[in-house]
């Protein structure tokens, strides 16, 4: 009789210690998949933010090539100035006025081209606008940018790169695929204490809804760009509202300053 029990006590001590080392290792096992789960997403976060970077490099590298084409376009224009001063005088002579206009108008063109346009004193932003620009301007898109003056200091350049580029990726996309009466309207301004953004595009029709989410038309292509663009906002305490119907596409920003 007590062997018996001496068995039964020392098989429920093994059964205690079973126990007691399952849980342990169980909780071993949880520690180490939420150190995997953190360095794969911390992997995530720092692949992203290169990409942003390199993006962002990217624009800032055309944006300051596009400046030196400008230049050596300029100085070609400043070498055959005299040359076109003396074209127009001899048509004004010619009574050729019509034919000078002309002349003074390609002039003028000319010279409109090789400015950069200058929408914001944020560098970032205006580059970005810039580079966007280079875009629209082949297209039948009317581009309708109008800024206040605004600080937008407290925001990383990397994030305004994720917020603005994206943005305007997705109107330029959607416009681009109307025919007729196409356009972007980019406004921003400061309303007591938030900065106020919206975009409106003309779109040819409705935009994919799937799992509440806005689908990407382009192929390839997972639609996040405005998802990236609400988590980037949350880090100023901001909020996207999206709308549209038939013809038409709005995104309203607001962030706090």
């Amino acid at each position: 009789m007590t062997l018996v029990y001496l068995l039964q006590l020392y098989a429920g001590f093994v059964e205690s210690v079973l126990l007691v080392v399952s849980v342990v290792l169980i909780l071993i096992l949880n520690i180490y998949v939420t150190h995997i789960f953190d360095t794969v997403s911390k992997n995530n976060t720092l692949q992203n933010e290169v990409k942003l970077y390199h993006q962002q490099s990217e624009l800032q590298h055309k944006y300051y090539d596009n400046l030196e084409n400008k230049y050596k376009e300029s100085r070609k224009l400043i070498h055959d100035v005299r040359n076109h001063l003396q074209s127009i005088e001899r048509l004004y002579e010619n009574k050729e006025e019509d034919l000078a206009k002309k002349y003074t108008n390609d002039i003028h063109l000319m010279l409109n081209e090789l400015n950069q346009k200058y929408y914001t004193s944020n560098r970032i932003l205006n580059i970005i606008l810039n580079d966007k620009y280079q875009i629209i301007k082949n297209t039948n898109i009317d581009f309708d940018c109008k800024i206040g003056e605004i600080d937008l200091d407290f925001i990383r350049e990397i994030d305004i790169t994720t917020i603005f580029a994206n943005i305007l990726d997705n109107s330029i996309e959607a416009a681009k695929q109307v025919e007729d009466n196409s356009y972007i309207k980019f406004h921003m301004n400061k309303f007591n204490d938030f900065i106020v953004i919206n975009i409106v595009n003309s779109m040819k029709e409705k935009p994919i809804i799937k799992n509440k989410k806005i689908k990407s038309t382009k192929v390839n292509h997972d639609g996040l760009g405005l998802e990236n663009i609400r988590k980037t906002l949350e880090k100023y305490e901001g909020s996207l509202v999206i709308d549209f119907d038939e013809r038409e596409f709005k995104v309203n920003i607001v962030i706090p300053n």
